[in-house]
């Protein structure tokens, strides 16, 4: 190691005996002047001790075969996921389109805290591979905080050739999690790579944060994807245990933390099969009105206007009224985007008529009653709609609103005057 080239450096100075190294070869495989307590344990749950000068990591390999479910999913079902969008073409944030299945690497990381700064590290990171001679999973743990540059050497050097992180917060903590604790040991390890990213709670927030409970990984995966975890050490408790691992060292304090960790990366594969079908097929059967509604929204906002419409017009055949309506309003706005300004006041009126986003779809009305249509009396009387709608509410925002839409009345009655 660097520090003890320095010292033996000093040696020379000082007439004592420099220290030979035990290896010319940084990466040592294991031996018995290397063995460690707890080998033979390892061994037994499929792991390795990786060396790096007197560092070491724990290496733990796993192999799944293609057609094992996990939940709805089985694992080669990925392939038929990253085909639909090659076909589809659609620029859209988690479109795998140019990327081979094998290239993405489904990565998560458990931590010492839930915060990003440096007095905080990750003691476990791995990632599932989905090949074609199985599903790979691979994760390396930090037998103490002195291993840092053995845990990041392995991993970064094993995942050299990989183009595309999959994770689940992974861009606002994972990675950034990942980068800090790099810059400690960056003169000794490779360089981070230049990954892509698809972050897979954006997804899930977008599409289930007003049907789910939460959208912690967990109950997604429950709800969504149709598996349930049985005996899993909760998350709260993983860190404790690693703490009491440091202390001794004793493999059996981190197998429900692995087989913890475990699961979150199998359900990082579900889970992209579960939302590349969703969002490349308006008519997948798994998907419901809301679904619908909000992928339409996506897909609006990203400029994707076929699929827009196609996922909006399924919302509006919803039974349930309030997905519906809320359809029917984002409908209009969309082709009043399109300058079908005849179907775009249609649909404001049926959203008035549905009581939804009334004072918003009233103003919408008048705006295009007053300047494509030319009917003053018409957006005269749609922006006291308006008003009325939002004459009881004493939001702030309202009472703002409230005095634009009096600006605009005393507008149209001066013009009617005329």
């Amino acid at each position: 190691m660097q520090m003890r080239n320095k010292l033996n450096r000093l040696q020379t100075h000082t007439g004592l005996k420099a220290v030979e190294p035990k290896s010319t070869n940084r990466e040592v495989e294991k031996n018995l002047s290397f063995s460690i307590d707890y080998q033979k344990q390892w061994e037994e749950l499929g792991a390795t001790i990786k060396w790096l000068d007197e560092q070491y990591v724990v290496v733990r390999e796993v192999v799944y075969p293609l057609d094992i479910k996990h939940g709805h999913f089985s694992f080669n079902q990925l392939e038929s996921a990253c085909l639909k969008w090659e076909k589809a073409k659609i620029d859209h944030p988690l479109s795998s389109q140019n990327l081979k299945s094998e290239q993405l690497l489904f990565f998560d990381t458990e931590t010492t805290g839930l915060y990003t700064g440096a007095g905080h590290h990750i003691f476990l990171l791995g990632y599932a591979q989905v090949k074609k001679s199985g599903v790979h999973v691979t994760q390396y743990l930090l037998p103490g905080p002195e291993a840092e540059a053995a845990l990041y050497y392995h991993f970064l050097k094993d995942v050299d050739d990989l183009s595309h992180l999959v994770t689940y917060n992974g861009k606002a903590f994972d990675w950034p999690q990942v980068k800090t604790r790099h810059t400690f040991v960056r003169d000794q390890v490779p360089k981070l790579p230049a990954f892509g990213h698809f972050d897979l709670l954006h997804a899930s927030r977008r599409l289930w944060s007003d049907e789910l409970p939460s959208c912690k990984l967990p109950i997604v995966e429950e709800h969504k994807l149709g598996f349930k975890r049985q005996h899993d050490t909760p998350s709260y408790l993983v860190p404790m245990l690693y703490f009491d691992f440091v202390r001794d060292q004793d493999p059996v304090l981190m197998e429900g933390v692995l087989k913890h960790h475990e699961w979150d990366l199998l359900s990082l594969i579900s889970l992209y099969i579960e939302l590349s079908f969703k969002l490349t097929d308006s008519a997948y059967e798994q998907s419901n009105d809301n679904e619908h509604y909000e992928m339409g929204r996506w897909y609006t906002k990203i400029g994707e206007q076929q699929l827009a419409y196609q996922h909006l017009q399924r919302g509006m055949m919803s039974h349930h009224h309030n997905v519906a309506s809320k359809s029917v309003f984002e409908y209009a706005g969309l082709v009043k985007k399109q300058k079908n300004m005849s179907e775009a006041l249609a649909y404001y009126k049926k959203s008035i008529e549905n009581n939804y986003k009334q004072a918003e779809a009233a103003i919408e009305c008048a705006k295009m009653m007053e300047h494509t249509f030319k009917d003053l009396n018409e957006a005269e009387y749609f922006t006291n709609i308006a008003m009325d709608s939002i004459s009881n509410s004493n939001i702030e925002n309202n009472k703002k609103l409230h005095v634009e839409l009096n600006k605009r009345l005393d507008r149209l009655q001066k013009k009617l005057r005329m």
